[in-house]
């Protein structure tokens, strides 16, 4: 079902991209993270029926997600013309960053060449999570997720302010 990726090691720091989102404006790793990290999703061409099926179930989910400190992006193996499409015939646009990696090469750095995952990063851009997936499986189980984002919220504190 879901394995743990070798290939990106849990601490290790996430390596740093810049990709395009559907109207071609970039965007990088440091953007892209909220005040406690980032959820990473990795899927291929995005009229695949199961990147459908992620795209909606994050779409479902992304608030509750974001309302924990963790933003959330998609990186979608294709074409930002084709993200474009999707946004377009969209009834309402995903509440994400979907972000084009025409070569794969996120995907590789990653380790998720020809195949679907997710990494969960802290906000000091370590990876905490790190989940592939079969080709039956969406997404991790949203309570594996939040369960994630709890442990590295009990060892996230929060910054000190002066009054």
């Amino acid at each position: 079902m879901l394995a743990p990726q070798p290939s990106l090691s849990l601490g290790r720091l996430a390596p740093r991209f810049h990709l395009p989102d559907h109207n071609r404006a970039q965007h990088n790793l440091t953007d892209l993270m909220g005040e406690r990290g980032l959820i990473l999703g990795f899927t291929g061409d995005i009229w695949r029926p199961a990147s459908v099926r992620r795209i909606l179930w994050l779409h479902r989910h992304a608030h509750m997600l974001q309302r924990t400190g963790f933003n959330v992006a998609l990186l979608i193996h294709d074409e930002p013309h084709m993200v474009y499409g999707f946004y377009a015939s969209s009834p309402t646009p995903p509440v994400f960053p979907m972000l084009a990696d025409v070569d794969g090469a996120v995907h590789q750095l990653f380790g998720m060449d020809d195949q679907a995952g997710m990494i969960v990063l802290d906000h000091e851009l370590r990876v905490r999570q790190n989940w592939t997936l079969t080709a039956d499986r969406i997404w991790p189980r949203l309570t594996e997720i939040t369960d994630t984002l709890d442990l590295i919220g009990d060892r996230y504190v929060q910054p000190q302010v002066s009054l």
